[in-house]
């Protein structure tokens, strides 16, 4: 199950001992810690999504957040024609040009047939959901070609750097907690770091900042590597 950040930080404290011992992590340093988690993962791997974007028809260009680092596909609602029939056929000749065959006349040329048929296409492709598209990741652009004359919202599946752990799969979520508790590692094991030992009542106590700090950057060396058969999970719809 994905957890909220709230869940994540107590994660990583109870692996770093707490309820057991004194971790001496503050709220705010394990919220720069998921912080700091949430942008390395927005960078290594990034985060798939459906959003919904309203459409107008007084404009083909929409600006997208600037968390947008790829667009991979564009759906519009679909549009049709009132009182379209079953097929292309009925629909091309009893709705727009009469029967094929009019009573006692001879059947339609070949080459009429081909001008209403290319005709049928173009209509298809100006009043459907076929559109172009292209995103200018530079500008943030999104460009819809022809111009939609429908209205409603439009989906946009695309790969964003804005990191919401909630909507993790199983190995989105696994190398998210990896990678916060290795940086909670190093933050805390740079504070122990500081000091070789702290005066308790029974004597001096060794800290253990330096084994804290070699498991994060082993930690962190693994991840990296994991990265590379990193597979993208499934988009959520947002918005």
């Amino acid at each position: 199950m994905a957890k909220t950040e709230d869940e994540v930080k107590a994660y990583v404290l109870r692996r770093l001992g707490s309820g057991i011992v004194d971790v001496e992590l503050t709220d705010d340093q394990m919220g720069d810690v998921i912080d700091d988690t949430k942008r390395w993962f927005g960078f290594r791997l990034g985060q798939k999504r459906v959003i919904q974007i309203p459409l107008t028809t007084a404009t083909n260009v929409y600006i997208l957040e600037p968390d947008v680092t790829e667009v991979l596909q564009v759906f519009l609602p679909s549009a049709h024609f009132p009182a379209v029939d079953t097929d292309d056929f009925s629909y091309t000749y009893s709705l727009l040009f009469g029967q094929w065959r009019s009573p006692g006349a001879s059947p339609m040329p070949y080459s009429d047939l081909v001008q209403r048929l290319q005709y049928l296409s173009m209509s298809k492709k100006i009043f459907s959901a076929d559109r172009e598209w292209n995103y200018n990741r530079d500008t943030r652009e999104l460009l819809i070609m022809p111009r939609p004359s429908i209205v409603g919202n439009m989906l946009v599946e695309v790969w964003t750097q804005d990191i919401d752990p909630r909507q993790f799969g199983p190995e989105d979520e696994n190398l998210f907690l990896r990678y916060a508790l290795a940086q909670a590692k190093e933050f805390l094991g740079e504070i122990r770091n500081k000091w070789d030992s702290m005066p308790m009542v029974g004597g001096d106590k060794g800290l253990n900042g330096e084994r804290l700090l070699e498991e994060a950057r082993t930690s962190k060396e693994q991840l990296e590597k994991d990265v590379i058969n990193w597979r993208r999970a499934s988009p959520l719809i947002m918005g």
